[in-house]
């Protein structure tokens, strides 16, 4: 029968048994740390990003299929109610209808748009959705990148929907 180790020589083995780029990363003297460090400067600087000009929002919508996200996205960015929209497949929702617990696979919307075009964006979206009850929810936008709110507010500033 194999002695039971201490827990010291246990936490020594198990550091014994790192490869060796793992082990680089434990000590602060490394460049890693030092990576880390400026990456989380930059994030830092970026949430403090105070918006200037106009305020936006990114919105929330759930589609039944890609279809029907490109139909939506096209038309929003078309009539340059959205600057942009991405489309994120293999989104599960369980969700309450109709006093029944229902579970369908979606597509998720996030649509980037200024805030004072939410309601005409709300509108165009129930136009174009297949749901009684499409998912609608707006969010705003506290800060980020100076340059890319800057291209929101710009590709949404002459609304021509």
């Amino acid at each position: 029968m194999r002695p039971a180790l201490t827990r010291l020589q246990c936490w020594r083995t198990s550091f014994a048994t790192l490869p060796k780029s793992i082990q680089e990363y434990r000590s602060p003297s490394r460049s890693w740390h030092r990576g880390v460090h400026e990456r989380s400067q930059a994030l830092r600087a970026m949430a403090e990003t105070t918006l200037e000009g106009p305020s936006l929002s990114m919105l929330h919508v759930t589609v039944p299929s890609e279809e029907v996200g490109q139909q939506i996205a096209g038309a929003l960015v078309e009539g340059r109610l959205a600057a942009c929209v991405n489309i994120i497949p293999g989104i599960q929702s369980v969700y309450m209808w109709k006093g029944k617990v229902e579970r369908d696979e979606e597509h998720l919307l996030v649509i980037k748009t200024q805030s004072m075009l939410v309601p005409d964006v709300a509108a165009r979206v129930k136009a174009l959705h297949p749901y009684v009850e499409p998912e609608v929810v707006a969010l705003p936008i506290s800060g980020g990148s100076a340059s890319y709110l800057a291209w929101v507010a710009e590709c949404t500033t002459h609304k021509t929907a």
